[in-house]
C-alpha cells in the first residue's frame, strides 16, 4: 500500500488543481494533515474532495485549526461531512485510528502544550493567533456544553486547545502501544508538529513557536511510530526522531508568493 500526503492546502486563499494522477490512485491512501479548507464554506473543497474520493483507496482528512474557522471545533468534522457526505472511503477524523492493510493511522489535531503550560506563552498565543479570534466555543473545555449543538459560546482560549493538546497526546500514546501489540505498521498523523526540529531556522527563536510545536522528542524515541505526518508550518520537513521518520508537505498560501517552493503533491511512500 502506498501513501500520498499532504497538507495546508489552504482553499480558501486559492483554489488547487485535482491531485495529480500517478496512475496507482487505487492502491494509495491520501493523507491530508489538516488546514485544508474552512468547514463552513462547502464551495472551497466538496468538488476536491469528491474527485480524491473517487481515485484514491481511502482519503484520511485530520482537522486542522483553520478547519474551525467562525465555527466551532465540534461542529466541523459533521459539517463537512453533510456537504461531501458519507463514503466508505473517506475519514474526516479527530482523536481516530483508522486501520488499512495492517497499517495503523493514529490521527488528531493535536494542538499544543504552550511550552508546558506556560502562561506567558498563552497570553502571546492569545493576542497575536488568529485561531483565539475566530474560533468558538460550544462544549470544548470542561464546565461547558457538551453538545455539538450547543449555542456558541465565547471565542475559544489556549487554555481550550490546551486541554484537547492533554486529550489528544494521550490518545496517541495509548494508540501507538496498542498498534505495536497488534503488529501494526503505525503512521501518526497530527496537524500541529511533534519537535522544535519542525520550525525553519527563518523562526527559531520567535515566540509563537510552542503554539506550532511541540517537544515530543523523547516520546517518540521511546515509542517508535514508523511515520509522524504532520502540517501547521508552511516548510517541508523529512527528519527522522530514532527510528521514526517526521514529514511534512505543506502547500503554503496562495496569496503574497506564500506558497511552498518544495511542495510536492505527488510525494508518495510504500508502507509495503
Amino acid at each position: 500500500m502506498l501513501m500520498r500526503f499532504m497538507s495546508d492546502l489552504h482553499l480558501e486563499f486559492g483554489p488547487m488543481d485535482f491531485v495529480p494522477d500517478e496512475g496507482n490512485d487505487a492502491d494509495t491512501v491520501l493523507v491530508l494533515a489538516g488546514d485544508i479548507a474552512v468547514a463552513k464554506k462547502r464551495a472551497l473543497y466538496t468538488e476536491f474532495i469528491l474527485n480524491a474520493v473517487s481515485r484514491f483507496k481511502h482519503v484520511i482528512w485530520i482537522m486542522g485549526n483553520h478547519e474551525h474557522y467562525y465555527g466551532s471545533v465540534l461542529r466541523s468534522i459533521p459539517k463537512i461531512l453533510r456537504n461531501v457526505g458519507e463514503h466508505d472511503n473517506l475519514s474526516v477524523v479527530e482523536d481516530e485510528v483508522i486501520v488499512l492493510d495492517n497499517v495503523a493511522f493514529i490521527c488528531a489535531t493535536l494542538w499544543t502544550d504552550f511550552a508546558n503550560n506556560n502562561p506567558i506563552a498563552m497570553m502571546t498565543a492569545q493576542l497575536r493567533m488568529n485561531d483565539y479570534k475566530r474560533i468558538r466555543t460550544c462544549g470544548v473545555h470542561g464546565g461547558m456544553k457538551k453538545s455539538p449543538r450547543a449555542a456558541y459560546e465565547r471565542k475559544i482560549l489556549p487554555m481550550d486547545t490546551y486541554a484537547i493538546h492533554v486529550k489528544s497526546l494521550a490518545f496517541i500514546v495509548d494508540s501507538i502501544v496498542k498498534a505495536k501489540e497488534l503488529g501494526q505498521k503505525i503512521v501518526v498523523v497530527t496537524h500541529h508538529g511533534p519537535s522544535y526540529q519542525s520550525v525553519s531556522t527563518n523562526y527559531r527563536g520567535d515566540d509563537l513557536n510552542c503554539s506550532y510545536v511541540s517537544p515530543l522528542d523523547d516520546m517518540i524515541m521511546q515509542l517508535e511510530p514508523d511515520y509522524w505526518i504532520h502540517g501547521h508550518l508552511h516548510d517541508t520537513c523529512d527528519y527522522n526522531i530514532g527510528h521514526t521518520n517526521v514529514l511534512s508537505n505543506p502547500r503554503g498560501y496562495d496569496v503574497n508568493d506564500l506558497l511552498n517552493p518544495q511542495f510536492d503533491p505527488t510525494w508518495t511512500i510504500d508502507l509495503s
